[in-house]
């Protein structure tokens, strides 16, 4: 399997590389920094990659969404219910109503968003990431009713423009490096959704991050598929 989605990533990269319905003026630098998996591209004598452009996210649970301190206390659960090493079949239940639960999904996503003080707060690195953590488990839930919906958020959240920071910045670094991995979670199980961001970025900066983190995309694969030939 994945020999075959890193085969589909190459096809993907070829065919991204050659299309040029919108072109970068300036070349592009990707500098990998050593901090969570993290790529920052910027482009020489332009705007950094680091835009501040308000998230547009159409969810029709927007306005009930719960707060960033209600979502990690949800997390918090979650993760406690997944600990459990013999679920009753009482725990399995509640475990899957999270991961069914379209408004927990759409407030967990939105804490990724610019306007999130846990998206831009160090001290909420464990959050964040039971917060993807949560989100895998939820796409890979079957059966999983509101696949769709998940993946339209997640969508959503990767077509909207970086933060106003520094490619240097520690906390830049984090947030980037958390809506890679975002976009690596969607490309494993839907890189048509991929193709789509691609073709509909706004900015060419966007575009670049894109290409950047579908390098990172390729090389994790590699390093997984490297890794089982070893083992075998």
């Amino acid at each position: 399997m994945k020999k075959v989605i890193l085969a589909a990533l190459c096809v993907f990269m070829a065919g991204f590389f050659a299309f040029r319905e919108t072109k970068i003026s300036a070349p592009v630098t990707i500098r990998v920094i050593p901090y969570s998996s993290v790529v920052a591209v910027n482009t020489p004598n332009t705007t950094p990659l680091l835009l501040s452009t308000p998230d547009k996210k159409a969810s029709p649970l927007k306005s009930a969404l719960k707060s960033d301190s209600e979502v990690i206390e949800a997390l918090e659960k979650y993760q406690a219910l997944q600990k459990v090493v013999l679920p009753s079949q009482e725990t399995k239940h509640a475990r899957d109503e999270m991961l069914m639960d379209q408004n927990l999904i759409a407030s967990t996503v939105e804490i990724f968003a610019t306007s999130s003080k846990t998206a831009t707060n160090m001290d909420k690195q464990e959050a964040r990431m039971d917060a993807i953590l949560f989100l895998n488990d939820a796409i890979r839930k079957d059966p999983q009713p509101h696949r769709d919906f998940i993946f339209d958020e997640i969508e959503a959240l990767l077509a909207s423009n970086l933060p106003d920071m520094g490619a240097k910045d520690e906390v830049a670094q984090s947030f980037i490096g958390d809506r890679i991995e975002l976009f690596m979670m969607v490309f494993q199980h839907d890189p048509g959704r991929i193709a789509k961001l691609f073709q509909e970025a706004r900015t060419p900066q966007l575009k670049a991050f894109y290409r950047a983190a579908s390098v990172k995309t390729r090389e994790r694969i590699q390093r997984e598929l490297d890794l089982d030939k070893r083992r075998s």
